[in-house]
Order: structure tokens, then sequence, then C-alpha cells
């Protein structure tokens, strides 16, 4: 996609009308606005160089994909059971292999608010937006369950968990897979973003 399009400028989430109206709108911008705005205009300024959100979603990927192996040696296990329970544990990422189907509907989505920001001429694409942002959502809480799903199976049937240890994991390990995919792909790309806004107000 970002071949294609020449740069990442497709991830542009928020239209001009949107910031201008947040910024110029009002004498004096609401708090959350202006939340909103130092959280979203670094966000962007990062994610839109090309090496930025690849590398996040690699990080994200590794991270959550890990997550579940700390739940696979618990100490009443002998040491060889725990390694191959833990070796075992990384087949439960398997429903991940699903993740270009939502990944390629959320990029279709913000190439369509693209090119109806470049030519507001160009209209119908208000029923394709919908549709491949519902098919991302629904494909990726899909994705997300399954994954959740075969990881609870293999946490039962290779430590022999109790039913009270499995229904932890199952509160927890969400909790972790979210933190770890803010962490990679929202505070890691503003970070660089804010990095690059910095250094670029630096040399004008």
């Amino acid at each position: 996609m970002m071949f294609w399009h020449g740069s990442a400028g497709f991830l542009n989430f928020a239209a001009p009308a949107v910031l201008a109206s947040v910024m110029f709108g009002a004498a004096t911008p609401a708090a959350p606005a202006a939340v909103l705005l130092n959280v979203l205009v670094p966000w962007e300024a990062g994610a839109t160089l090309p090496p930025v959100l690849p590398l996040a979603l690699l990080v994200a990927a590794s991270l959550v994909s890990g997550m579940g192996s700390y739940w696979f040696h618990p100490r009443a296990l002998p040491v060889v059971r725990q390694n191959r329970a833990i070796a075992l544990s990384h087949y439960a990422s398997s429903p991940l292999f699903f993740l270009p189907v939502p990944s390629v509907a959320f990029m279709l989505v913000a190439l369509l608010q693209q090119v109806a920001l470049k030519d507001p001429s160009r209209t119908g694409f208000g029923p394709f937006v919908t549709f491949f942002t519902a098919t991302g959502a629904a494909t990726l809480v899909a994705v997300a369950g399954l994954f959740l799903r075969s990881t609870l199976v293999l946490l039962r049937r290779t430590t022999h968990s109790s039913l009270t240890r499995v229904a932890a994991a199952a509160f927890v390990l969400p909790v972790l897979w979210a933190g770890c995919a803010t962490l990679a792909l929202v505070v890691l790309p503003w970070v660089v973003g804010f990095l690059r806004l910095a250094i670029t107000s630096l040399r004008g």
C-alpha cells in the first residue's frame, strides 16, 4: 500500500476539516480537543513515516504472541514438562495467520478516505467505508477470540491447570494483549512522531 500510494500518507485518519474545527473553531479549544490534538498529531507524524508502522506491527505481534507463554510454566510441573508446555504454547498464535484480513480492510478504509479528501467530487464511498470498517472490526474480534480460545485450550491440556487458573488467564491475557498493542501501535509511533515534529520545528 505504501509503495503503491507513494507514501504512508493514506494513514491520515483525521480530516483537515476536523483538525481545523478543533484548532480554530473556538477562541479557546476545550480540554478534550487539546488532548485529542496532542495524541493524534504526533501519532500521525510518526505513523506516516514508512518504516514506523511495519516496525510497530512487528513489535506488537512479537509481544502479543509471546505473552501467553508466561502462563505455561507453573512451578508445580517438572522442568521438562514446563519446557514442553512453553514450546507448545507458541502454536496458540496460529489464528494470527488471519490478521491480514482485518489489516487489508482497515487499509482500504484509510485509502478510500484519502481519495475522498483529495477529490471531494467523488462520492459514493460511504457504503464501502462502512462495509470494510465492519469487516475489519468483525474479523479482528474473531481472530482475537480464536487466539484466546487456542491459548486457553493449550494451557488446560499441557499444564492441567485448574479452572480458576484458566479463568484468570482468560481475564488477564486480553488486558495484557491490549497493553502490548497499545505500547507498540500507539506509544511507539507517537514517540517517533513527537521527535519528528520537534526536529522539524528546530530546522524551521
